[in-house]
């Protein structure tokens, strides 16, 4: 990516080498080009890290066949990470990469937190956007959110009934 494109904007650039896929053992000489990680959080998902160009970098050496991005997409107005997911940027850095990555199979995807009060927004959301993947994904328990450490302490400390 360069700098100032379009997709530099709003998808984070959280610093090289923190991701590192290495094959042992028997995985070392297994084919995996039929193999696509479809759960993957980029540096435009809040809680992803590294860019999407290193993800397809370290795909491409380790010999795997494709990726789906999804990208972390929160539509209640009371959690922190309210509507930081920015559909236009990470469809241009997917969009890049295929340019790039012509062997690599790369899919766009979301993945948006589920509430049952939040289902007219969650369609409302999704309407005119194209995914190739979409999942919801449960994280609160008992009003609890699961996807915070300390929050999830309670949960596995069985304070809940």
């Amino acid at each position: 990516m360069t700098k100032g494109s379009a997709a530099s904007d709003s998808c984070r650039r959280r610093g090289r080498g923190g991701l590192r896929l290495t094959r042992t053992g028997a995985a070392a000489d297994a084919d995996l080009s039929w193999a696509v990680d479809s759960h993957v959080h980029s540096s435009c998902s809040w809680d992803g890290s590294d860019p999407v160009d290193d993800y397809c970098l370290q795909a491409v050496q380790v010999g795997l066949g494709g990726i789906v991005f999804t990208d972390h997409v929160e539509l209640d107005l009371e959690r922190p990470r309210y509507r930081l997911y920015d559909y236009d940027q990470a469809r241009a850095r997917v969009e890049e990469a295929r340019t790039r990555y012509p062997g690599l199979r790369l899919g766009l995807g979301v993945e948006v937190t589920y509430l049952r009060s939040l289902e007219t927004e969650i369609r409302r959301f999704l309407r005119g956007r194209q995914f190739d993947v979409v999942m919801g994904s449960l994280h609160q328990v008992q009003g609890v959110d699961c996807s915070d450490p300390r929050e999830a302490g309670r949960v596995l400390g069985g304070q809940l009934d």
